[in-house]
């Protein structure tokens, strides 16, 4: 089962991890083991993922803005006026 390691070698190391914690903080031990091993798994299929990734590959490119949306902080955007006069540019 696990190289020479029996049901009885098993039982054994259950019940004495059983007779130091207690029965009622096994299941936070057992929680956090799998976490644990959860979190362990995650960032092995990340390194995985990049070292399976083809070095020389260009990253996807950044989205391209649209340059018909308005942008109402730009500086060359100018408040319209409310039917007044026009006033006679500077000069």
């Amino acid at each position: 089962m696990f190289n020479g390691v029996g049901s009885s070698e098993i039982i054994m190391v259950l019940l004495v991890v059983l007779l130091l914690f207690g029965s009622k903080r096994i299941p936070g031990f057992s929680r956090a083991l799998g976490r644990g091993m959860r979190e362990f798994r995650r960032a092995m299929k990340e390194i995985r993922e990049e070292l399976e990734s083809d070095p020389f590959e260009d990253p996807a490119p950044p989205p391209a803005e649209n340059p018909y949306a308005e942008n109402p902080y730009s500086e060359t955007s100018q408040p319209e006026s409310s039917g007044g006069e026009e006033e006679p540019p500077a000069g």
